[in-house]
């Protein structure tokens, strides 16, 4: 499960290092086991839903700041261009349940716009 923002903040550099490694890795399995997602790597913007599940709920900060990790291992092996609005829609939930993270990943089509 992704680390809350507090958590991350409080990481000694070379502990959030180690943790990005076993996120990039995990991520890299995930989304490399298969077949290489040629939809996902080739796409101008992605569409990024990162679901926390925890039986603790964080405040709005905590959850989009959890994501940060996961979005740089992202960037560190390539699947996504950049972690800015521009390459990506970031989408942040969190259910109550077993602690997991559950990440999905899409292309968003080329006239999308972002609204409001």
């Amino acid at each position: 499960m992704a680390p809350s923002l507090n958590r991350l903040m409080r990481l000694h550099w070379a502990a959030r290092r180690k943790l990005l490694r076993k996120w990039e890795w995990a991520i890299h399995c995930e989304t490399f086991r298969r077949e290489k997602p040629v939809a996902i790597l080739t796409a101008d913007k992605l569409t990024v839903r990162i679901t926390r599940r925890s039986r603790h709920m964080l405040d709005h900060d905590n959850l989009y700041g959890s994501a940060k990790i996961i979005l740089d291992a992202m960037k560190h092996i390539g699947l996504i261009a950049d972690d800015s609005p521009e390459h990506i829609e970031l989408h942040c939930e969190q259910e109550s349940g077993a602690a997991m993270t559950i990440i999905r990943i899409n292309p968003l089509p080329t006239n999308h716009r972002l609204t409001g």
